[in-house]
C-alpha cells in the first residue's frame, strides 16, 4: 500500500464527518429557527450543501478510480473508514430537535352535558303474603323518591328530593288494624319537597 494511502483515508473520514453533520444540520436549523430567517443565511447553508455534496461525488469517483486501477484494499479500507466516520459523527450530533407543537388551551367552562341534572328514582315497596287471602294484591308502594342534582357552576351543585307517599302502605300494629279501619290515616297522598339545599365542593381563587 502507498505512503498517500493514509492521507487519503483520514481525509476521507474528515470529509465523511463534515458530510454527516451538514446533513443534519437543515433539519435541526429548520426546526429552531423562526420562519422568519433572513434569505442571506438560507443562501449561504444552502452553498455549503451543494459544495459538500459535490465533495462527497469527488470521493465516490476516487474509490470507484482505485477499484478499476486493481488497487480493491486501499478502496475497501477507505470505504470503511468514510462508513465508520459517518456513524460516529451522526451518533455524536445525535437527532434533531421535534420542532414544538401547537399549544392547547382549554377553557375551565363546564360542558352543556355536565349542566344536565342527575336524575334517580327510589321506591319504599313491600309484599305481604296472606294464605287465606290468595287473589289479593300482597304488594305495597310506601313511597316513591325522586333526586336532582345538579351543577349551578364550577364551585356548587343543588340537590333536590322530592318525594310521593302512597296512601295505605304503612305498616300498623296487628291491635289497631281492626280498631283503625284504616292503615295510616295521618298520610296523605301527592307529592312534595322532602330535602333541597345548594352544597359548594370549592371555593374562587383557590380557596
Amino acid at each position: 500500500m502507498s505512503h498517500s494511502a493514509p492521507r487519503f483515508r483520514t481525509f476521507l473520514a474528515r470529509a465523511a464527518v463534515l458530510t454527516a453533520v451538514v446533513s443534519s444540520a437543515p433539519l435541526a436549523l429548520a426546526a429552531q429557527q423562526p420562519p422568519t430567517r433572513p434569505p442571506s443565511a438560507q443562501d449561504s447553508l444552502q452553498v455549503e450543501v451543494r459544495r459538500l455534496a459535490a465533495l462527497v461525488d469527488s470521493l465516490r469517483a476516487e474509490v470507484s478510480r482505485l477499484r478499476s486501477e486493481g488497487r480493491e484494499a486501499e478502496a475497501q479500507d477507505a470505504l470503511v473508514d468514510l462508513r465508520a466516520a459517518a456513524e460516529a459523527a451522526a451518533a455524536a450530533a445525535g437527532p434533531p430537535p421535534e420542532p414544538p407543537g401547537e399549544q392547547e388551551f382549554s377553557g375551565r367552562e363546564r360542558s352543556l352535558q355536565a349542566l344536565n341534572p342527575e336524575v334517580s328514582l327510589n321506591a319504599d315497596v313491600f309484599a305481604h303474603l296472606d294464605p287465606d287471602a290468595a287473589g289479593a294484591d300482597n304488594f305495597f308502594a310506601r313511597e316513591f323518591e325522586i333526586s336532582l342534582i345538579s351543577n349551578l357552576d364550577p364551585f356548587s351543585r343543588a340537590k333536590v328530593f322530592i318525594g310521593r307517599h302512597v296512601e295505605g302502605g304503612e305498616i300498623v300494629p296487628f291491635e289497631q288494624a281492626e280498631g283503625d279501619g284504616e292503615a295510616g290515616g295521618g298520610h296523605g297522598e301527592g307529592f312534595a319537597v322532602e330535602e333541597g339545599y345548594v352544597e359548594w365542593v370549592g371555593l374562587p381563587s383557590g380557596l
